[in-house]
């Protein structure tokens, strides 16, 4: 699946290293010379960049002005490394100093070789996608058994740090916050605004899932989960990438970003994954299904209200918003 056509590349905020930095970063992490850096694609608010070292080894310095978010990330993965380490994630292997040059964050961390889900599941057999949807099932319901006291948006530690009042507070009051913004109103037209209004206040069964401070990645897809092969020549996963807007929430919304294409997936069957998810020990409501399209219309909505014009984007907001509404309030 090309997510390239459906979104428009943001290219990450350039954070710029003079090169005696690079070089004394590079210290820190091998007594081996540098041979190579390059920069990678990866977060939207990060700086990505490959070092690759005479003796072999390669590691990925993460950059950014955001330190807070920075420092956040860097947190949760120590913390997933002690808590759930069956969740395959890159090892943090450095932090910069607070005195980092430029008010500049950086971490670094190990190099995961493999391929991205997304560019190589309409190659994989039935077989292997079948294997990759029960391990993603596994590592999802290991995510969400970690537990928070609260719901909302995390900082360093990781903790809560900006906690919403209630679970729909936070996510649907959002949505209805971004059904009055003018360029959602602009880009969606008024009957699809008007069908977005009547499904929120049609399905309240659908605002509150029972369990509401588990971990969430934020962005659970195709395009952040790295496969290879094992020495049995089987595909697993890598690593799961990119945890800078995880936060505490409901497991669903990592469900319903994951599902999001499932019609073009080969990797993604939702009943295979509930049923694996459920057999290592993840809880599904009966609803499920439902509250993970509607969870999904978040990331829609957030998508067309951006201020920059990303018409690849909205176009794929606009049709997974049509489906999602034919699924959930077809009569609307």
């Amino acid at each position: 699946m090309d997510f390239k056509t459906k979104f428009d590349q943001r290219p990450s905020s350039p954070a710029n290293l003079a090169p005696e930095i690079l070089l004394e970063t590079a210290a820190q992490l091998s007594p081996s010379p540098l041979r190579n850096s390059a920069a990678l694609s990866g977060g939207f608010s990060t700086t990505n960049i490959l070092l690759e070292f005479a003796d072999g080894d390669r590691f990925v310095l993460r950059i950014s002005s955001q330190q807070e978010r920075l420092q956040m990330e860097a947190d949760l993965l120590d913390y997933l490394s002690s808590k759930a380490p069956e969740v395959p994630i890159p090892k943090i292997l450095w932090r910069a100093p607070e005195h980092f040059p430029a008010g500049l964050g950086a971490f670094a961390m190990t190099y995961v070789d493999g391929h991205l889900l997304a560019s190589l599941e309409d190659n994989l057999s039935t077989a292997s996608c079948r294997d990759i949807c029960e391990h993603l099932a596994f590592v999802a319901a290991r995510i969400h058994d970690l537990r928070f006291t609260q719901c909302g948006l995390l900082g360093p530690g990781p903790k809560v740090t900006d906690p919403f009042t209630t679970y729909a507070t936070g996510t649907v009051g959002f949505m209805e916050s971004s059904l009055d913004d003018a360029n959602l109103q602009r880009r969606a037209g008024a009957e699809r605004c008007r069908r977005l209004h009547h499904c929120v206040t049609h399905r309240p069964d659908l605002h509150e899932p029972s369990v509401t401070h588990q971990l969430c990645h934020s962005d659970f897809n195709q395009k952040n989960i790295l496969i290879r092969r094992n020495a049995d020549g089987r595909h697993e996963l890598a690593a799961v990438l990119d945890w800078e807007f995880a936060f505490s929430g409901s497991s669903v919304i990592d469900i319903g970003n994951l599902l999001r294409f499932e019609h073009e997936s080969p990797a993604v069957e939702s009943s295979r994954f509930a049923d694996a998810y459920r057999a290592a020990g993840g809880h599904l409501d009966k609803a499920w299904r439902e509250q993970a399209l509607f969870a999904d219309l978040l990331a829609q909505c957030a998508f067309l209200i951006h201020p920059e014009e990303l018409p690849n984007t909205f176009r794929t907001a606009i049709g997974v918003i049509d489906r999602t509404l034919a699924a959930l309030d077809p009569h609307a």
